[in-house]
């Protein structure tokens, strides 16, 4: 049996690292496992059958509820689940897991959402099953939601997300070829394809790490279509690895968002975009060294 936190956990922002962090405290004292119990589809896409854009892959949202509780739960969101009453849910879903259970105070679940934070501690109690409800986490007055967050994503204003998430913005995968422009100048460059169904961050530069071998390194990534040297091309992340040589093709890699430094543009020629390049890794590296001083 666990202490179960409920919920989807898109960023595993703040507020749901207070959830989490709740849980862990709780399966502590009271000599339990904790679980985080999630979805594998976000609700609102299965049940309006349009495309939801997400913060996280599935893969990067276990990583990083893994690093609040011990296990994580990936259940299917289908039709039978969509139509659960929450009565069903708590009875065939929850009680078989959970000796108790941590969600926000804004947490719905059930059929159409009818089921409220409120009904879930009242049916617990009946079951014999603890329940603690945790408030709704503000950062500067603005509650931190996975909504807004995906947003500012969007919009290329990383910092702001990045303040509401409580950690970098990821982005993991295999390292796909890429046409080796950052090679030319001396600095390795690895390239990732931008998931479907995951906000984009905006086209343009930004400060990021890279986890890759065991080593987290400081790099900077363009996000976008490159389109001085491709045309039509798949959207993609290309990242330049400052103290690292070697070929990563193949490997799974995390890339660590922390800021954004310009937007993507078209340049006149590839030396013109080798240029820039170079004088992207100059003013990243400068960034870095002041993100390292002020640790």
């Amino acid at each position: 049996m666990y202490v179960l936190a409920l919920g989807f956990f898109d960023g595993v922002h703040i507020g749901h690292a207070a959830l989490l962090d709740h849980a862990a405290a709780v399966a502590e004292r009271l000599g339990l496992d904790s679980c985080a119990l999630t979805f594998d589809a976000h609700p609102r896409q299965v049940i309006s059958g349009k495309p939801e854009p997400l913060i996280n892959t599935v893969q990067d949202r276990e990583y990083l509820l893994r690093r609040h509780v011990k296990n994580v739960i990936t259940l299917r969101f289908d039709e039978r689940v969509m139509r659960m009453a929450p009565g069903a849910f708590i009875r065939e879903t929850i009680k078989p897991l959970a000796a108790h259970v941590v969600a926000g105070a804004d947490f719905r679940f059930g059929y159409n959402g009818t089921g409220t934070s409120e009904y879930l501690a009242a049916e617990c109690k009946k079951l014999g099953i603890g329940c603690d409800v945790v408030p709704i986490v503000s950062l500067d007055g603005v509650p931190a939601g996975s909504t807004l967050i995906r947003r500012l994503i969007a919009k290329g204003n990383m910092e702001a997300a990045v303040r509401l998430l409580g950690h970098p913005h990821i982005l993991s995968g295999p390292v796909e070829h890429g046409r080796r422009l950052g090679a030319s100048i001396g600095a390795p460059t690895v390239n990732l394809n931008l998931p479907d169904g995951i906000v984009r961050p905006a086209y343009g530069v930004y400060l990021t790490r890279v986890f890759a071998r065991g080593r987290l390194l400081n790099s900077v990534t363009n996000t976008g279509v490159r389109p001085t040297v491709a045309e039509n091309g798949r959207p993609n992340a290309e990242t330049t690895i400052f103290g690292f040589s070697g070929d990563l093709y193949g490997e799974h890699i995390r890339v660590e968002f922390l800021k954004f430094m310009r937007p993507e543009k078209r340049f006149c020629s590839v030396e013109a975009l080798r240029s820039q390049i170079a004088g992207d890794v100059e003013a990243a590296l400068a960034e870095h060294s002041i993100l390292q001083n002020n640790r």
